[in-house]
């Protein structure tokens, strides 16, 4: 009898919608991670790609294993700021390794390890 209410009949729907998404919603805020916080890791920071690209540079460009497993040695007593700089010097290197550009790049970055 209280249905026959056209706006009764529209706000027992309308409030049947908003519980049907409350509760889809609530279970479905339940199951995904809290807060946006991922628990996915990525493989390398990006002190240890820099790293990574700075050996391997210093791999290709040095014959004498010796000498690059010495230099990457030196490479953990570096700060940040230096690994970056080194790291860009790579960048340079890589991009066009047969040019005079990346000679100097290759001596600057040979002379900051050693001397640092």
């Amino acid at each position: 009898m209280w249905l026959n209410n056209p706006i009764l009949k529209l706000m027992t729907i309308f409030l049947g919608i908003i519980a049907g998404i409350a509760i889809f919603t609530s279970s479905a805020i339940a199951v995904s991670e809290p807060y946006g916080i991922s628990s996915k890791k990525p493989l390398f920071d990006h002190r240890t790609a820099e790293y990574l690209k700075i050996q391997w540079v210093l791999e290709k460009n040095i014959a004498d294993k010796s000498i690059v497993k010495k230099m990457t040695n030196k490479l953990t007593a570096l700060n940040d700021k230096q690994i970056k700089l080194i790291c860009s010097l790579c960048d340079r290197i890589s991009s066009d390794s047969h040019s005079a550009r990346a000679d100097v790049a290759f001596l600057l970055l040979t002379t900051l390890i050693v001397f640092s």
